[in-house]
């Protein structure tokens, strides 16, 4: 009460004023989750309701409603020394954005706005409001952030310096980790976003407050659902790619225009189901894919002209559920060739999906083993290229067993491939089985499957089978004049293989000769 006002304004090395230390301080920070949206009262939260008759809990509420009164009384003695409510760090923050940040309780923000209605509309040096802060950190009330609305209800459109909206920020950091800050955080231990920051989305979803403002036009508003960031995400995209509880994309879809928010596209042409496709945790669940999947989303390709099954279909994390559910949105994506000719099968092979992925895909789209892209590969090709594992290469087999013979733009079987990518020896061998004449075809460079083993392979045992489906192999030269053995000399093959070509060569010859 003694210290003179100057005292007040004062700032730090780092730019707190008095004021911003105080609201930040333990004394005004809340203990307990504001629940009702009561502004003011943080003792009727979840932590409370457990026994309500109990001693203890009524020791514990009088304690929380004492520290609060000690709180605000000091607040008050610091807005009555006549400080600047709305003085900035060198970063632009109030002491509003600070309380915000730090989870004061509500009567302390209260206080705040009271002292300083304007401090509503202060930005930092990001562009940021109090608002954007409150959604960011999610550790005040909801009630708090519906007192921010109505203090300045074109908060809730504002953009930052980054583009975003206050509810790019809150679908951002909506984790389902659980707070420690005592006011329960962004989410909950049980792995569900807590009903505090549920409401708190629904407050920033929803524009009625600007749009009954009498302050200005808002003919021309966009939706905050429909509202894109600089890099061209809206809040669905967010709750992909920043992999938000399911309950916080199943909110934003009861809006009004979450239609047509699905089907909107980043700066790479993707929507939100392309993002959801292509996160790791769908081999957990795709409760997000299925909340904001629609079959206009599913029909949407990007700019490599992929859906996002085809998205999926590159996700090594992907499910033959995530599969099916998004081939049922949109029965045709199956089928649909990229960029570069690839249907979602050729993307599954080269990704090294598991078997019931491949096995989805083919259910889905039958004919997509046969199918070629425009380096004229089957899906087999790219399994042997990318090293799929045996199992893969069995089925992809089993759907169209004249792949075996198909030569790509470079006159490549999938033998070729395999031999040339190191695919495991028990996919080279199963190749072999298959069409054991396959190790004598050369490519448009002459080369046989046995010049690639010749080149690339680590062990001597990986060469071998090739040898013996086809002995002449070892003395055929390529456009370039090599054989075999020219070809694992020139790579610096381990002395083995040398060996062992060098051995198979001068056998063969000798059998010529005789």
């Amino acid at each position: 009460r003694v210290a003179p006002k100057s005292a007040w304004t004062m700032q730090n090395s780092e730019g707190d004023t008095p004021l911003h230390m105080l609201v930040t301080s333990p004394l005004c920070a809340a203990t307990v989750p504001a629940d009702d949206g009561v502004v003011g009262d943080t003792t009727r939260g979840a932590n409370n309701k457990r026994n309500s008759s109990s001693g203890d809990d009524n020791t514990s509420s009088s304690k929380s409603t004492n520290v609060e009164k000690l709180a605000l009384e000091a607040v008050h003695l610091a807005l009555e020394a006549e400080t600047a409510e709305c003085a900035t760090t060198p970063e632009g923050a109030t002491p509003l954005h600070v309380a915000l940040a730090h989870g004061a309780h509500d009567c302390v923000i209260e206080a705040l706005l009271d002292a300083a209605p304007s401090a509503a509309e202060v930005e930092d040096g990001r562009g940021l409001l109090p608002l954007h802060w409150a959604a960011a950190f999610g550790r005040v009330s909801h009630g708090v952030v519906k007192r921010l609305i109505n203090a300045y209800p074109q908060a809730v459109t504002r953009v930052s310096i980054d583009g975003d909206i206050p509810l790019h920020l809150a679908v951002a950091n909506a984790t389902i980790d659980g707070g420690d800050d005592g006011r329960g955080g962004s989410g909950s231990s049980d792995g569900k976003v807590d009903r505090n920051r549920l409401k708190i989305v629904e407050l920033l979803m929803n524009d009625t407050a600007l749009k009954s403002s009498p302050l200005r036009d808002t003919s021309d508003v966009t939706s905050p659902i429909l509202t894109a960031n600089r890099e061209k995400l809206t809040p669905l995209h967010c709750c992909a790619l920043f992999d938000a509880p399911s309950q916080i994309s199943k909110l934003l879809m009861k809006h009004q225009d979450a239609n047509k928010a699905s089907s909107m596209t980043n700066s790479f042409g993707a929507t939100p189901l392309h993002l959801a496709a292509a996160q790791p945790g769908v081999s957990q669940s795709i409760a997000t894919v299925l909340s904001i999947g629609t079959p206009a989303a599913a029909a949407v390709q990007d700019r490599l002209k992929r859906t996002p099954l085809h998205v999926a279909a590159q996700n090594t994390y992907a499910t033959s559920l995530l599969i099916k559910t998004l081939a049922e949105l949109n029965p045709d994506a199956a089928g649909v060739k990229t960029q570069r000719g690839h249907l979602p099968l050729h993307l599954a092979a080269q990704s090294q999906a598991k078997e019931p992925v491949i096995r989805a895909l083919i259910k889905a789209y039958p004919a997509a083993a046969k199918a070629r892209n425009k380096s004229n590969n089957t899906p087999l090709h790219d399994a042997a290229k990318y090293r799929a594992s045996l199992g893969v290469v069995k089925m992809l087999l089993e759907a169209h067993p004249e792949a075996l013979y198909v030569q790509n733009q470079y006159g490549n079987l999938p033998l070729h491939c395999a031999t040339a990518y190191q695919a495991p020896s028990e996919v080279v061998q199963l190749l072999l089985k298959s069409w054991p004449e396959g190790a004598s075809v050369q490519n448009r460079n002459k080369d046989a499957p046995l010049h690639y083993a010749a080149a690339y392979a680590t062990s001597a045992s990986s060469v071998r089978p090739l040898i013996e489906a086809s002995p002449s192999a070892v003395l055929v030269q390529n456009s370039s004049g090599q054989s075999p053995v020219d070809r694992a000399k020139a790579n610096n093959a381990p002395a083995d293989i040398v060996r062992l070509l060098e051995e198979a060569a001068e056998k063969y010859s000798r059998m010529g000769e005789c």
